[in-house]
């Protein structure tokens, strides 16, 4: 018995092979910037980690503060516990904004766009080494290479290709790895100086 031989030249399969390809060709265009985009998504992960535990360590002291009557100068420990309950409210719930907008980039969810502008934008106030990777970061949403990689067609081209995946160098490994070491350096730094 001889095997039944599919056509090559049959129009379906020239068809489905030249989207196919066609599909491969928009995800290799655009895969760098998308797992630029997932690795921006794992820092916002990790830096509303860290901000969550930072602004629960300045709201307890706040809690106790304020329920100390003694005085200090001329501010009142109460006023001095609000104001340090206040600055952990409020980076307690920007960590808590990082780590869904971390989310978002990390599954390229279209709703994540606009509050990760809102808070790159917050974050180019830091000036200088936060205005550069800000401002990658909104290069990052706001070009047209973002728009599609965080497009619904995107996510189907994803699908169709699940066998495509972006290799990242040993070398940009040791960097991030580099970075979020120097980032925690800092934030315990900054914990033990308060």
């Amino acid at each position: 018995m001889s095997e039944v031989q599919e056509n090559p030249y049959a129009p379906g399969v020239v068809q489905k092979k030249h989207v196919h390809s066609e599909v491969e060709a928009i995800r290799h265009k655009h895969l760098s910037h998308e797992a630029s985009i997932k690795s921006v998504g794992f820092l916002y992960l990790l830096g509303g980690a860290i901000g969550l535990l930072i602004g629960t360590s300045y709201v307890i002291p706040g809690i106790s503060i304020m329920s100390s009557p003694q005085r200090m100068g001329q501010m009142s420990m109460q006023s001095y516990g609000a104001v340090f309950m206040i600055v952990g409210v409020i980076v307690f719930l920007l960590g808590v904004a990082q780590m869904a907008v971390g989310s978002g980039f990390r599954r390229l969810a279209l709703w994540s766009k606009i509050p990760g502008a809102i808070l790159a934008a917050i974050g180019m106030l830091l000036f200088p080494i936060g205005t550069l990777i800000n401002g990658y970061v909104l290069y990052l949403l706001l070009s047209a290479k973002g728009s599609m990689v965080f497009s619904p067609e995107y996510k189907e081209v994803i699908f169709q290709t699940p066998h495509m995946k972006y290799k990242t160098s040993i070398v940009v490994w040791v960097f991030v790895g580099l970075l979020a070491l120097l980032f925690v350096i800092a934030i315990v730094a900054a914990l033990f100086n308060a």
